[in-house]
Order: C-alpha cells, then sequence, then structure tokens
C-alpha cells in the first residue's frame, strides 16, 4: 500500500485507479493463507533468486493450488527445467517461465518460457493474457541461460562497462557514445544501470560468468572490476545514494572508477559527430570513419549484435523476436537486426568481419539470399523506417524531408530538435501536400516522425527571435503558411495517414486533427 502510495504522488498511476488496486494487495501468510491458492487460475511467483528456494516455493505451491492452475516463476535467469526437475509430469505440464522486466510498469515485454512437456495452448494462453490483460508483449523463449533479453543485454552492459575501462574514458563521455548514437536508451549505458540497479546489474552479469554457455561466448562473459568495487561500496544506483552518478543538492557527481570516488560531473559533447543531424548519418559516420571514437563505438556496438547473430537459433524461434525482446526489454529504439538493415545490413557485417568477428553461416545465406533481413519469406519488420535507404527523397531542406517510401506512399518528416514547427518545415509540408495532390505517383501520403514523441509544436526559440528582431510580418507569414498547410492536409484528395506517437503538442495537435486518418 504504501509502494502504491508513493506511486500515485510520483504521477506514476495515471489511467489507473489507486484505490482499486490497494483493494486488490495484501499480505498472506504461507502458515495461515495457504488455501487463497486453491480457485487461482494463474499463481506466480517471485522470490530470490536462488535455485532451492524456488524449488521449495514450487513445491508448496503446487500442494495448495487447484488440479488446473498454471504456475509461473518471474526467475530472470535460472533454468526452467532445474525449477521443476523431479516433479511429477503433470506438474510440469502446468508450470513455465513468466519473466516480466523492471520497471514493470514501464517495461513492455513479458518472456514466456514453456518447459518441454508445457502444452502449447498453455502458453497460448497465457500469452493472450499478457497482452489483452496487462497490455504487455509476450515473447516465447527457450530454455537457455539468461533467455533473450537478459542474454543479450548483459553483455551489452559488460561490453560498455569493459571498453569503457580499456579507453579510460570519463562516464558521461561513455554515456554520450552509448545511448542516442547507437540506438539504445538515450541517457547511455552508466544511467541507465543506475536506473536498473547496480545490484540487478551484478546479479545478471556474474549469473552469466558461470552459466552454461558456449567457449566462444565465456571472453566477454567477465565481472567488470568498476561493477564490482561500486557495489562492494553500497553505492546500487537511484534506489541509494548514488550509484555511477550522484546528486547532492543541485550539484551533480559521477563515479571515478580509476579513483574509486565521485568527482564532479561534467557536460560533455562528442565534437566529432557534432555537426551531424542525420542519426543514421551520425552512426555510419562514426563506424566507418577513423574518428577518434570509432573503435571504442564499434566495439560496444558490435560485440552484443554478434551475440545475438551467434545464438540466435539457442535462445530464440526468430531473430525477430530477439528484436522485439530488446526493443521491450531494454528500451533498445532498435533491435539488432533491424538496426543492421537501416545502417545497411551487407556493409555492416563486412565490417564487423574486418574487425574480427566470426560471422556465423545463416547471416551469410539470410543476406546473400535476400540482401537484408526484414524481407523475402520473412515477415516485415514492426516498424517503418522512415530514414531507409532505398527511399528516393522527393524534396527536402534542413527542417523537413518528403520521402517515397514504395507502394505509392510518400511520407512527410520533421527534422528539427523535437520535432517542432517552424517556417521551413510549415513551407516544406505545404510543397508536399500540393506534390502529393498533383502527382500520378502517389496514392496517399504519411505524415511521421523519428523519436519518441511525434512533436512539440511551434518552434517558440524561432518565434520569439523573430519578435526580437521586429519581424512581424515574417511571423505572420509563417502562422499562415503554417495554416495553409493544415487545410491543404485536410481538403487532400488523396488520403492523409498521421502515424504519431508520444506527445503532439500545439501545433503538433493541429496537424493530427486536420489529418483523415491517425
Amino acid at each position: 500500500a504504501k509502494a502504491i502510495e508513493t506511486l500515485v504522488k510520483k504521477g506514476e498511476m495515471k489511467g489507473s485507479d489507486p484505490a482499486r488496486i490497494k483493494a486488490g494487495v495484501f499480505c498472506a501468510d504461507m502458515d495461515t493463507d495457504a488455501e487463497m491458492l486453491r480457485d487461482c487460475d494463474l499463481v506466480i511467483e517471485a522470490v530470490a533468486e536462488t535455485l532451492k528456494i524456488k524449488r521449495s516455493t514450487m513445491e508448496f505451491i503446487f500442494d495448495h493450488c487447484g488440479e488446473n492452475t498454471v504456475v509461473g516463476t518471474n526467475t530472470s535467469n535460472i533454468s526452467i527445467a532445474s525449477i521443476i526437475d523431479g516433479f511429477a509430469e503433470d506438474r510440469q505440464a502446468r508450470f513455465m517461465g513468466i519473466h516480466f522486466f523492471n520497471p514493470v510498469r514501464y517495461m513492455d515485454l513479458v518472456e514466456l518460457i514453456p518447459h518441454t512437456v508445457t502444452p502449447k495452448e498453455t502458453v497460448e494462453k497465457v500469452a493472450v493474457l499478457m497482452n489483452d490483460r496487462y497490455g504487455k508483449t509476450p515473447i516465447v523463449c527457450k530454455d537457455a541461460a539468461g533467455f533473450i533479453a537478459n542474454r543479450i543485454g548483459s553483455m551489452a552492459l559488460a561490453s560498455a562497462m569493459n571498453a569503457t575501462a580499456d579507453f579510460n574514458y570519463p562516464l558521461p563521455y561513455a554515456d554520450a557514445l552509448t545511448g542516442d548514437l547507437i540506438f539504445r536508451p538515450k541517457q547511455g549505458a552508466f544511467k541507465l544501470m543506475d536506473l536498473v540497479g547496480l545490484d540487478i546489474c551484478i546479479h545478471t552479469v556474474e549469473y552469466m560468468h558461470t552459466a552454461d554457455i558456449p567457449e566462444y561466448e565465456k571472453p566477454y562473459r567477465n565481472v567488470p572490476k568498476m561493477l564490482t568495487d561500486i557495489v562492494e561500496l553500497g553505492y546500487l544506483g537511484n534506489k541509494t545514494n548514488g550509484g555511477y552518478y550522484k546528486k547532492v543538492g543541485k550539484d551533480r557527481f559521477v563515479w571515478d572508477y580509476s579513483k574509486n570516488e565521485y568527482v564532479p560531473a561534467q557536460k560533455v559533447v562528442v565534437e566529432s559527430i557534432a555537426g551531424i543531424k542525420d542519426k543514421r548519418e551520425r552512426l555510419r559516420t562514426m563506424l566507418f570513419g577513423e574518428l577518434p571514437e570509432t573503435a571504442y563505438v564499434r566495439r560496444v556496438l558490435f560485440e552484443p549484435i554478434w551475440l545475438a547473430m551467434s545464438v540466435c537459433d539457442s535462445i530464440s524461434y526468430g531473430f525477430e523476436d530477439i528484436d522485439t525482446a530488446m526493443r521491450g526489454g531494454y528500451n533498445w529504439v532498435k533491435g539488432p537486426f533491424e538496426l543492421l538493415d537501416y545502417l545497411g545490413a551487407a556493409e555492416i557485417v563486412e565490417l564487423m568481419e574486418k574487425c574480427g568477428f566470426e560471422i556465423p553461416a545463416w547471416v551469410r545465406d539470410k543476406l546473400s539470399k535476400d540482401g537484408a533481413f526484414y524481407t523475402g519469406s520473412v515477415k516485415k519488420a514492426p516498424y517503418l523506417a522512415l530514414f531507409a535507404p532505398e527511399h528516393k527523397i522527393i524534396m527536402e531542406n534542413k527542417d523537413a524531408v518528403l520521402t517515397d517510401i514504395g507502394d505509392g506512399v510518400a511520407c512527410f518528416s520533421m527534422r528539427t530538435k523535437a520535432n517542432t514547427i517552424g517556417m521551413g518545415s510549415a513551407e516544406l509540408m505545404l510543397e508536399a501536400a500540393h506534390e502529393v495532390e498533383k502527382s500520378d505517383c502517389f496514392k496517399a501520403m504519411v505524415i511521421a516522425n523519428n523519436g519518441a514523441n511525434f512533436g512539440a509544436g511551434a518552434n517558440l526559440a524561432e518565434v520569439g527571435q523573430t519578435i526580437l528582431g521586429g519581424q512581424l510580418d515574417v511571423l505572420e507569414k509563417s502562422v499562415k503558411t503554417l495554416q495553409d498547410a493544415n487545410m491543404a492536409i485536410k481538403y487532400l484528395k488523396k488520403p492523409v495517414v498521421v502515424a504519431a506517437k508520444g506527445q503532439a503538442l500545439g501545433g503538433s495537435a493541429e496537424i493530427l486533427l486536420h489529418a483523415e486518418f491517425n
């Protein structure tokens, strides 16, 4: 109840009824309240990550639940077979892994790991429940060490820590290179670990260090010294008085792993790519260039991708599930194979080989046959790559672009920070609407933007500068141009679809409201 009250105060229970949730959450004692399990359709345990405790808890649940109750374990690493080994087969058939990712209220992924005798129908029913009732994305995994997300994610975290120490980078600089640049959570690897909890990170890394994994994977599975040092001192991240970062009043500090002490945090800029706005071009420039940070970025990006290629068949039922797991479980903007396609899979794989990575045969065969991962007989990627290399640019300026994305569809996208609307983007949107209207090549137009949010509305900085410069006629023209563009969208004789996500504020909301479909 106290935890729920805290979430309410933080504003993290929007859309939910705190009173109803409190009424459904209460303490129960294993000695006196075991009969409560009798009528449950589904029971999920989340006790300590220790095999002995897991097994004894399973015995208790099965001894007291109904004969048709499905029992799940929320283990993040422990083998499903080992937890239920030696139990009666009817109990094994009603048992499976149901692994949520933290914080559960934010993270989308639930990994489902059936036992070898768990009926397919049972797995499907649980998957439907997770999706329809809980709003999660369930992925069926194989019973392998770390399952999918932690198998790949733990490698990514270890790679970031090891490479940072080897290159002697300060943590803020490492975060600038391991976040938005490589299409992972924008805060970077070390701030992300603080959010997750360094105790959880070290548990996962230590488990994978001793897990039953192939020999080729073991050299990457050390436990980084910078992680053990800070955890031993009791700094576990945001849940405690600091982790790799900490805040004291208004001052921010960062962990100096060479001295094992906090130092003032400095703002950093990666000068070598500071002038490149296009995200795809920025990363390709880093990877294919000879910049000071190129070797570091190649390492932290390529090691987890190589692992995903190498263990794909042993942990998943298809590479698409790995992409879904990394987006939903670790908040990666693009999964490993999506990112390869986005950057140019054949070129990146060739570069990886030059860097010393052994490429699995199935990857070579796939690219030789289809040229990419999400083509041919495989289902299409579950996203629209707005700036894919095969898309022809119809018109563009520094603020926006109109591209031909195939199938007779044109796509209009902003290029500005936070997808704000300025004079340049308003002008191009009006031109784009006229182009789609008159062109025989296009049957429809999509308006969609990269980034977490569809748009933050008008570019207020540009508006303010225009006013301060006394250019009210320019401001008036800008407002009229945006309204003309909205009217052109509203009355276009071809379908206009706004594919919005996140926030759509002010003028961005106007675009949504004027379109026929969204």
